[in-house]
C-alpha cells in the first residue's frame, strides 16, 4: 500500500518572514566581512611591498650596485606627487648610482630594474615612510623621469651593494585609508594627506640599516 505525500506550499506571508530574517543577517554580517576583507589587505599590501624591497636588496648584492625602491608621497621632496596617482599609492624598483660630490641628493636615477613595473597598494590602503630625516632630500633618488615628467626627488628605500640601506631610523607604514589631494594633513598618518578608515588596523615594515632584512610589525 503506498502512502500519500501532500506537498506543501509555502505562503506568501511565510516567504516574506525568510526575506526579512535573511536581510538582518546580512545587515549584520556585511560590514563585519568588509571591515576583516579591508584588513586583510593592508597583510597584502604590506607582504607585496615586504617582496619587492626584498627583490630590491637581493639584486644590489648579486649586482654589486644600488638599488632603490620608489616610494613617492605628496609631501617631500618633490611636491608635484600630490596630485597623482602615485601619492601613497604606488612603488617600485630602479638602480641608481651614487655621487659622492654631491651632499644633499647623492643617489640619482640610473634605470628601472627589468621585469617589474609599478606595484600598486591594494585599494582602500596606503603606503608611505614614516621618517622625520626624510625631510631632507639626502635619502632620495633625483631626476627620476615617471610618464614623461621629471621630478626632481622621490622618497625611496635604497640598498647598497653590501645589502645594508643608506637610511636609518625610519619604518615604512602600511595603513587602513586612502590618499586624498583635497584632504587636510593627518597627525594620525605622520601628516600624510591619508583618510584614515580604520586608525587601529596598520602593518608595519622595518628594514635593518645594517643587512636590509625585513620584518613585519
Amino acid at each position: 500500500m503506498h502512502k500519500r505525500f501532500i506537498k506543501h506550499s509555502y505562503t506568501l506571508v511565510e516567504l516574506l518572514v525568510v526575506l526579512a530574517i535573511v536581510g538582518v543577517l546580512l545587515g549584520i554580517g556585511m560590514p563585519a566581512f568588509q571591515k576583516i576583507a579591508v584588513g586583510n589587505k593592508v597583510d597584502t599590501t604590506a607582504r607585496n611591498l615586504g617582496g619587492v624591497l626584498s627583490l630590491a636588496r637581493s639584486q644590489a648584492i648579486v649586482k654589486n650596485c644600488y638599488m632603490a625602491v620608489l616610494i613617492p608621497d605628496e609631501k617631500y621632496p618633490d611636491s608635484n606627487f600630490q596630485n597623482t596617482s602615485y601619492a601613497c599609492k604606488k612603488f617600485r624598483i630602479c638602480k641608481v648610482e651614487y655621487d659622492s660630490s654631491s651632499s644633499t641628493t647623492p643617489y640619482k636615477f640610473k634605470s628601472w630594474y627589468k621585469g617589474a613595473g609599478w606595484k600598486e597598494a591594494e585599494v582602500g590602503t596606503a603606503v608611505y615612510i614614516a621618517d622625520p630625516q626624510n625631510s631632507s632630500s639626502s635619502d632620495c633618488v633625483k631626476t627620476v623621469e615617471i610618464d614623461s615628467t621629471n621630478y626632481t626627488a622621490v622618497n625611496a628605500i635604497i640598498f647598497k651593494p653590501y645589502g645594508g640601506v643608506a637610511l636609518n631610523d625610519f619604518e615604512i607604514k602600511v595603513v587602513q585609508g586612502e590618499y586624498s589631494s583635497g584632504a587636510s594633513a593627518n597627525s594620525d598618518a605622520d601628516n600624510h594627506k591619508i583618510v584614515l578608515t580604520n586608525t587601529d588596523n596598520s602593518k608595519t615594515i622595518k628594514v635593518n640599516m645594517f643587512t636590509g632584512k625585513i620584518s613585519y610589525e
